[in-house]
Order: C-alpha cells, then sequence, then structure tokens
C-alpha cells in the first residue's frame, strides 16, 4: 500500500491459520432400480445421482418397492405335492435396502436410478450409474445391492459380470481416494459348503487390486419387512415339468365359498379380456384390482383422444363400447359366481338395487341399439351381435326389461370423428354413474378376496407354507444397505474411527445363514488374505456385525475398516482445507499456517479418541518446509510437500484374558 497523504492508517495482519472443516464419512450412494424417477415438476432423474435425506423422499421422487406380477411355485406331484422352490417374476434389491439403511441409522445419501422395474438387471446400466458418481464429490461409500441380481444367458447368477461391477466399485474409490466400497457377496444367502461356494467364488474373482478401499459382508439377512401375498400371483408347476402348469386353487379349496371366491374374482368378475375379446394387453386384472377405475378411466380417455384425432375411428369406437359392454356384463358374472347369503352377494345386490346404475345400463343399452352406433363400429358388431352381448342382463339389470324392449336411442349420430365423439358425450352421465359402481364391486372383490385368502393360507398347510416360503425368499436381502446405515450411526454417535461392528442390526429376523466361531475362522484370517466380515447371531444380544476388517485383511496398514476410513477422512479434509494455499507464496510464513492448520485438526481428533499417543507428539505430526519435506528444487517447481504421519487407533479386534493359578503363601 502506497502511503502519499499524511494521517493513520489501519492495516489487519492475519495470523491465524484457517480452520479445517471435517468432511462428512457415511453419505453413501446406492446404484440400482426404481419404480420411477422424475422430480416433482416432471423432470427425469434417470442415470442423476439425487441426493436424498428419508425414506419418504426417496418415495416421492423415485417410487416404492417392486411388487411381482406372478411367483412361480414349483411342487413334486410325485412326493404328495412337496414344495420345491419359489420365486418372483423379478426380484430387485434396492429400496428394501434402503429401507434398512434408514433403519440402521442412516441420513444423507445418494441414489442412481439406472432404470425402471420394467427393465431386467444388466451389468453396462449399473456400470454406467455407477460411472455418473465420478463427477460427485460428496458421496463417500459406494454400494449396489442390485448387482447380486445380474443373471447370465441360462438364466443363473452372473459371477463374472457381478464381480466385474465389485472390482468397478473398488477402482473408483482408489482412484478418487476419497470414499469406501460396501461390497456383498453373491448368493450369501447360502451356506458354504460341497455344493455352493459363495465365499470362495468370491475371493477366487474379486483379484487383488485396491482391496484396502472395500470391505465384504456375510452372510445375507433375513428382514421382518411384511409383505403381501394374494394368491392370483401364484404359479404352480410340477417340477418334473417346468412348462405345464399342473396345480390351480379349486382342487384344494375346502369349502365351496373359497371355489366361488376364485371362479367369481380370478377369472369372471376382472377378465374382461375374456369377455368381451379385448385385445388391448394393458387391460389385466392384476392392475383392475390394483388401480380401480382410474385404470378404465385411463383407457377410455385413450379411445377418446384416438377419436378425436381422426385416429382409427372404427377401431376405437369399437373398443370403447366393448369395454363399457364387459364392465355391466361384470355385475351379472360376479352375481352369477358368488353364493347366494354371502356377504359379497349382499353386496352386489345393493348394487343391483340402485336405481341410477339401472337407469345408466338401460341408456348404455339405448345408445348401443342405435342403428347410427352400430354403423360407427366394426362391421361384425351388427345388431344381433349387440342384442346377444348384452342379453344376460335381462331382466333384474334393466329394470324388468329385456334387451328387446329397450328403445333405442333416436339420436342422429354422423359416420365421422364428431359422430363418434357424440356418442362418447351422450354416453358420459351413465359411464360415470357405471364407474363409480364398478369401483364398489371392486372394493367388494379385494375386501372379500383378502378375508377368503387370509382363511385360506391360515387354514390349509399347504398354501400356508408357500405364502411363507415366499416371505422368507422377499425378506432375504444383501446386507449393504444396513451396514452402510451402521457406518452412518457409529460415525455420527462415535466417530469414523470407531469400528463398525458389535453392532445390531434392526428390523430383522436374523442372518440367512447361521454362522459359529469355528466358521468365522476362515472368513476372518485366510490364507487369501481377503478377509469378510461376518454377520451373526448371538443368544440374548440379537444380530451383530461381528468384523471391522478390509479386504485388505494381511496388510497391517491397511486391515480395518476405521483406519482406512480415518484416512480418507482426514486425506479429504485436509486436501479441500489447503486448496487455499495454492498460489500462496511458498516460503517459511505460508508453511508455518498450513502446518498449523492441519495441527489443530488432528488435535481436536486426538482429543475425540481416534489418534493414539499420551502427547499429541506421540499421535501425529505435521511436517513442512525447506529441507525437512522440500529441497530448493521443489520450491522452484512449485512444489509444496506436506508429510502427515498419523497413530491411528485401531479396534481390540482379540481380547486374550490370562488365566493362572495362584500358590497359596504362607502367613
Amino acid at each position: 500500500m502506497a502511503y502519499k497523504t499524511p494521517g493513520v492508517y489501519i492495516k489487519e495482519v492475519a495470523l491465524f491459520p484457517p480452520s479445517v472443516a471435517q468432511v462428512e464419512t457415511a453419505v453413501p450412494a446406492f446404484v440400482g432400480y426404481t419404480e420411477k424417477a422424475a422430480d416433482p415438476n416432471g423432470k427425469s432423474l434417470a442415470g442423476v445421482p439425487a441426493r436424498i435425506k428419508s425414506l419418504v423422499e426417496f418415495q416421492s421422487l423415485f417410487g416404492g418397492e417392486y411388487v411381482p406380477t406372478s411367483y412361480k411355485v414349483v411342487v413334486e406331484s410325485a412326493a404328495a405335492n412337496s414344495l420345491v422352490s419359489v420365486a418372483p417374476d423379478k426380484r430387485f434389491y434396492l429400496f428394501d435396502a434402503l429401507r434398512q439403511f434408514y433403519d440402521n441409522g442412516g441420513g444423507n445419501c445418494y441414489i442412481v436410478s439406472v432404470g425402471s422395474y420394467d427393465e431386467a438387471i444388466d451389468f453396462d446400466s449399473l456400470k454406467g450409474g455407477l460411472d455418473r458418481l465420478k463427477k460427485v464429490d460428496e458421496p463417500t461409500l459406494l454400494l449396489s445391492p442390485d448387482a447380486v441380481g445380474l443373471r447370465d444367458s441360462l438364466d443363473k447368477p452372473d459371477l463374472a459380470g457381478f464381480t466385474d461391477l465389485q472390482k468397478e466399485l473398488l477402482t473408483q474409490c482408489a482412484t478418487l481416494q476419497d470414499r469406501f466400497a460396501i461390497l456383498d457377496i453373491l448368493e450369501g444367502q447360502l451356506a458354504e459348503d460341497v455344493s455352493n461356494k459363495p465365499i470362495s467364488n468370491f475371493r477366487d474373482t474379486i483379484g487383488i487390486n485396491n482391496l484396502s478401499y472395500g470391505a465384504a459382508y456375510y452372510p445375507w439377512i433375513v428382514t421382518s419387512y411384511s409383505y403381501d401375498i394374494s394368491f392370483r400371483q401364484l404359479h404352480f408347476y410340477d417340477k418334473s415339468d417346468l412348462l405345464t402348469e399342473i396345480l390351480n386353487y379349486i382342487p384344494y379349496a375346502r369349502n365351496d365359498a373359497e371355489k366361488g371366491l376364485v371362479s367369481a374374482l380370478a377369472v369372471n368378475l376382472a377378465d374382461t379380456n375374456a369377455t368381451i375379446n379385448i385385445t388391448d394387453s394393458s387391460l389385466n386384472k392384476t392392475r383392475l384390482l390394483r388401480e380401480g377405475i382410474s385404470h378404465l378411466k385411463g383407457l377410455l380417455s385413450g379411445y377418446q383422444a384416438k377419436i378425436a384425432a381422426n385416429t382409427a375411428l372404427v377401431t376405437n369406437m369399437t373398443a370403447y363400447l366393448n369395454l363399457l359392454a364387459g364392465i355391466v356384463l361384470s355385475f351379472k358374472n360376479a352375481e352369477s359366481q358368488s353364493l347366494a347369503g354371502s356377504g359379497y352377494r349382499k353386496e352386489i345386490d345393493s348394487i343391483k338395487s340402485d336405481a341410477a346404475l339401472v337407469a345408466a345400463i338401460v341408456a348404455l343399452v339405448a345408445v348401443e341399439k342405435n342403428p347410427k352406433t352400430v354403423a360407427n363400429t366394426v362391421s361384425t358388431r351388427t345388431d344381433t351381435v349387440v342384442a346377444a352381448l348384452y342379453k344376460p342382463l335381462e331382466t333384474d339389470w334393466l329394470g324388468g326389461k329385456t334387451v328387446a324392449t329397450v328403445l333405442a336411442d333416436a339420436t342422429a349420430f354422423t359416420a365421422n370423428s364428431a359422430g363418434c365423439l357424440s356418442i362418447i358425450n351422450k354416453l358420459a352421465g351413465s359411464v360415470t354413474t357405471i364407474l363409480d359402481a364398478y369401483q364398489r364391486l371392486l372394493d367388494a372383490a379385494l375386501h372379500f378376496e383378502v378375508e377368503a385368502e387370509e382363511a385360506v393360507f391360515a387354514g390349509h398347510l399347504f398354501f400356508g407354507g408357500v405364502r411363507d416360503k415366499i416371505v422368507e425368499y422377499l425378506r432375504t436381502i444383501p446386507p449393504s444397505g444396513s451396514v452402510a446405515g451402521i457406518y452412518s450411526a457409529v460415525d455420527y454417535s462415535r466417530g469414523v474411527w470407531k469400528a463398525p461392528a458389535n453392532v445390531s442390526i434392526n428390523s430383522i429376523v436374523g442372518p440367512a445363514v447361521k454362522i459359529d466361531s469355528r466358521d468365522q475362522e476362515d472368513l476372518n484370517v485366510h490364507t487369501t488374505g481377503k478377509s469378510v466380515n461376518a454377520i451373526r447371531a448371538f443368544t440374548g444380544k440379537g444380530t451383530l456385525v461381528w468384523g471391522a476388517r478390509t479386504l485388505a485383511g494381511n496388510d497391517n496398514e491397511w486391515r480395518y475398516v476405521p483406519v482406512r476410513r480415518f484416512f480418507i477422512m482426514v486425506e479429504e479434509s485436509t486436501k479441500k482445507a489447503s486448496e487455499p494455499f495454492v498460489f500462496e507464496s511458498n516460503d517459511a510464513n505460508t508453511w508455518v499456517k498450513v502446518r498449523a492448520m492441519i495441527e489443530n485438526f488432528l488435535i481436536l481428533q486426538w482429543r475425540a479418541g481416534a489418534l493414539q499417543g499420551a502427547k499429541p507428539n506421540e499421535a501425529f505430526y505435521v511436517r513442512v518446509g525447506l529441507n525437512e519435506t522440500m529441497t530448493a528444487q521443489d520450491i522452484l517447481e512449485g512444489y509444496m510437500i506436506i508429510e502427515i504421519g498419523m497413530a491411528v487407533v485401531r479396534p481390540a479386534e482379540f481380547i486374550i484374558l490370562r488365566f493362572s493359578h495362584k500358590m497359596l503363601s504362607g502367613g
């Protein structure tokens, strides 16, 4: 500053060094498949790393869990229909892993949705989502629970693809040096034995690179989450011929009520495809019962939109009217199949007594009988076909009339788009009334179906066993999400330097495979040097994470998870704090500030218990300076080299109590 005018000048001199702000240590990134991926404004989040802070926020952005359309239940008919296996049509793990993350203390995390539930789990998609995380700085943990669902060309677990993805996780962690991988074991729900080799396969294929940047956990866990299983989802097959469906519910029904349930609900009530031969594949029983009339309204609106756009008028007009016919015929079908005196029949009788509904059905038949309406439909839909279509409704669903005595509507509809829209407008009031009544029918069907299904599952040994087996299958998931939650909880309550072990897992029944101390010997210490952390059930304690080793189990420097993660935290924190010194003068003044800044940060870590030593100089050192960490040539080339050494605390993995006999002394 040039002083030219006489006076008093103030110049502030910065003496205090800047501080090091500790980076977050437990911000996992989940890579996998979700129901949807869109923000509240409808903008796609597919492939975009999105930061969330709760399961509720996840559900608003990415949807809920996958609900299987069907389950393949394999039985052996030659052995009294004994249960062999169960499997859903698809299985995705990210949602349940995220539930476990939050149930076990998780907080902020990132989600990378690489596809929807309509797709199959794919290696390239998962790798693409993982690559997206390279440019995001905040994540400190990487995991991909859906990777265990990779399948090969023979529909077997894809060990090669799974291992390649695990290697990608480790490589990214080692390259960026600011994150750590939590790895699952493929088929970790199976015990290691002569037939199954989940641990051996993992060790044989994972390689030897970057092992200190990840930890693996075994076995999988069985959660306590509940799942609704409907009989309509079950498809039974004989072990000897998996292409032939051999079982259905009727032979196993114990009474007429159960038989009526299936024949009325699972066949006639919702299966309007079979009734009126609609070719629209989106109309199916599962969607109809799950989504109710909103699904039907969507179909009707779709036909109307095509008609308004003058697209395939005859085809879409026919489909529109056929759908309405199928809906009103379902009232009669449900009545015919339900048992007299049952609660379901009483609800149907109540619907039938609704004068507004009967009038709406009569109005629909009247419009259908209009020759101008027939002229706007396919040529095969003649007056005779229309009359036969509605004949089952005579006479109680038509207010005592027959189809022949219902007067045809006299409106003069034209054979064009405007005429078709006139038909739709004419029916608007009737459609609303019919759909409202149909929703009542669906609600009643669901109520009595669930009631009857519960009785069947609870009282029938075979079907009860099928449901229990399916629920157990769905509850069994890889443990990476649970472990990520434990990392987060331990980091928050103690610190990243505390081993995330000897901690119970919440919301689970137990491990999928029970292991003991002898089993764990080969997991913890193995000739390959690759440690796998055990999840074990202890009497009176519950299920605990009983290991804290990285995959580099023989590495004395990086053997333990908390040591590697603490170094990652310090490295990343000091790196960010040192960035303001880039292009500062490379002299003693700067060196003193940098050293003081880092020493102050490490003193706080020492006081928190992260570093060993009775005094700070026993716990760490920070060196920087000419002839100490740099040569004159280094300074000329612009290098400021800082050397940091830390005596990080290590977990007491083996506590040895020594006992000996003491001789009685005289006296």
